[in-house]
């Protein structure tokens, strides 16, 4: 008999940076490769990331917030995306009258799959799924941002999940994802 999938919705609180380029620094963490599907996940403290290969970026182009080249000019494209639903309130700031951004998250023996993005989760890095499936299902808030790490090459960006929200020097926040979260039962 197969496991019955668990399924739960959460928000998770988004960020993008006033300027592009601009970002915090990722921290502490181990590595964990991946070339057969060019995935390299980043395990921290309160945190996990994903490098955003160009293989990947327009599988997660959804939750990738870039600004465009000014502080004023970022909200323009997250509310391009939305045509209609602009209310004209908050020049950019959060529109909290706008409809919530959705997104699934699947969490299995075998792989995560964020959205359209299905990354195989090889057997030596099980932990990466005990990880990730702590930070989903824990209460404590979750903030969706992009940073970056020294060790990686210059304009390398890493998408990250935290339980800790990101420098508001550096960030504004975005409207909310609603995410729906399917796993098997352990």
């Amino acid at each position: 008999m197969s496991a019955r999938p668990m399924t739960s919705q959460r928000l998770i609180r988004c960020y993008s940076a006033y300027f592009r380029g601009w970002a915090q620094a990722f921290g502490v963490h181990e590595l964990l490769g991946d070339a057969a599907h060019d995935l390299r996940w980043l395990l921290g403290e309160q945190q996990l990331g994903l490098i955003l290969t160009p293989a990947i970026q327009p599988l997660l182009a959804s939750l990738l917030h870039e600004p465009a080249d000014g502080p004023d000019t970022a909200h323009v494209q997250q509310r391009s995306q939305h045509p209609g639903q602009d209310t004209g309130q908050g020049h950019g700031q959060h529109d909290r009258h706008r409809s919530e951004a959705r997104l699934e998250v699947r969490l299995d023996a075998q792989a995560l799959v964020i959205g359209t993005l299905t990354a195989p989760i090889a057997p030596a890095h099980q932990h990466l799924l005990q990880r990730a499936r702590a930070l989903l299902y824990d209460r404590r808030d979750l903030h969706l941002y992009q940073t970056y790490h020294l060790v990686y090459p210059s304009g390398t960006r890493i998408l990250t999940l935290s339980q800790r929200p990101p420098l508001g020097l550096i960030y504004r926040e975005l409207q909310p994802l609603r995410c729906t979260l399917i796993a098997d039962e352990p």
